[in-house]
């Protein structure tokens, strides 16, 4: 198994990222018309307040180049500070209304520790709790942002640095930029155009969702984004719900068809059961025939006392002076076979006869 000699770094991912974001938004502006071009790729620009012992710097952001227009005194009034930032924001071109601090070093307060290596998926929340015991503040009172700067996956240990900056020093100025409709974006140790600037200690405030679509630079690319995932959902939605449709009159129609051969079955069920009985009753002699045919060949020495009929075969029930002789006789007709006695013959209550119980089975008509 081959291991890996440097361990995978989350930040080195989401830089990773961003820069695929990049170019995959450089490539969708290349798509669009020129003059949706020139709305897309012109520089915004961003107010950029330095915050230093040495003074009070005041420039703008656009792109990647940082201009420093004026600095005042770190000991001016705070209406000479927003008039300074008015009259600058007027002069900028394509101002998005938006600010940037920079705090100078001196007022902000970074220490470095080691923590484990499954505190990285909530480490915000994390130092958060355990803020005032790596530093002498509470989280009530600073602003604060970490990076992970090394990784020992087999030790199981991250190390992170961790940089604030004191509210009583970053509150006063962005309570100035509000007065003034200015949105404090960033709060920076580093400087802003150092691309390798991580830490935002005001990246717990930033704008919702909604807020930063409305104001980014790119929220018409967003929203045509937005408007082919809609579309593209909503066909295969339509075109699902009427197949499903056509599903559903398939199968009705089908259940029609069912319901009419079951239907037509049972009418023929019923008539072929009707005429099996027909025939069966056309096959069987009649009972007047019978007894006809019974006169015909039986001698008058014979009296009946009970006769029953079923569908192939009959039942005798009588006395006879001799009962042996009545099976030649009925043999003899085209209408009986398979004479049997289904009782013994027994001696009669008339004297000199003998009682009889026979069962004589038709034979079938010939065609």
């Amino acid at each position: 198994m081959v291991a890996l000699s440097t361990p995978i770094s989350l930040t080195a991912i989401r830089h990773t990222l961003n820069d695929f974001w990049q170019w995959w938004k450089a490539e969708l502006t290349d798509s669009l018309p020129r003059s949706c071009q020139r709305i897309f790729t012109s520089d915004r620009s961003q107010l950029f307040i330095d915050l230093g012992s040495g003074g009070i710097r005041i420039g703008a952001i656009r792109g990647e180049r940082t201009t420093i227009n004026t600095v005042l005194e770190a000991s001016s009034d705070e209406a000479l500070l927003q008039s300074t930032l008015l009259s600058a924001s007027a002069d900028l071109d394509n101002f998005d209304n938006h600010a940037i601090i920079h705090l100078a070093p001196e007022y902000v307060w970074k220490k470095s520790f080691i923590l484990p290596l499954a505190a990285e998926h909530d480490l915000r929340r994390i130092i958060e709790i355990d803020l005032d015991r790596q530093s002498p503040f509470t989280p009530s009172q600073v602003y604060f942002d970490m990076e992970v700067t090394a990784r020992d996956v087999a030790a199981g240990r991250i190390t992170v640095q961790l940089a604030l900056a004191k509210r009583a020093v970053v509150d006063p100025v962005i309570g100035m930029c509000v007065k003034i409709n200015l949105n404090v974006s960033a709060v920076l140790v580093d400087s802003p155009d150092d691309n390798s600037n991580r830490l935002n200690l005001f990246r717990s405030k930033r704008l919702p969702l909604w807020s930063w679509i409305r104001q980014s630079r790119y929220a018409a690319l967003v929203l045509i984004l937005a408007s082919l995932i809609i579309a593209n959902v909503t066909i295969i939605l339509w075109h699902q719900g009427r197949t499903v449709t056509s599903l559903t009159e398939a199968v009705v129609e089908a259940r029609k068809t069912a319901d009419v051969a079951d239907k037509l079955r049972t009418q023929i069920n019923v008539k072929e059961q009707a005429n099996l009985v027909l025939m069966e009753k056309r096959n069987a002699p009649a009972a007047v025939a019978l007894l006809a045919e019974l006169s015909r060949i039986l001698p008058d020495t014979v009296w009946l006392t009970g006769f029953e009929q079923s569908d192939q075969e009959f039942f005798l029930i009588g006395q006879t002076p001799s009962a042996a002789d009545l099976v030649p006789l009925l043999e003899k007709s085209d209408l009986f076979k398979d004479i049997r006695f289904r009782a013994p013959v027994i001696p009669a209550d008339r004297p000199g006869f003998e009682r009889f119980d026979l069962a004589v089975a038709l034979r079938s008509p010939s065609k």
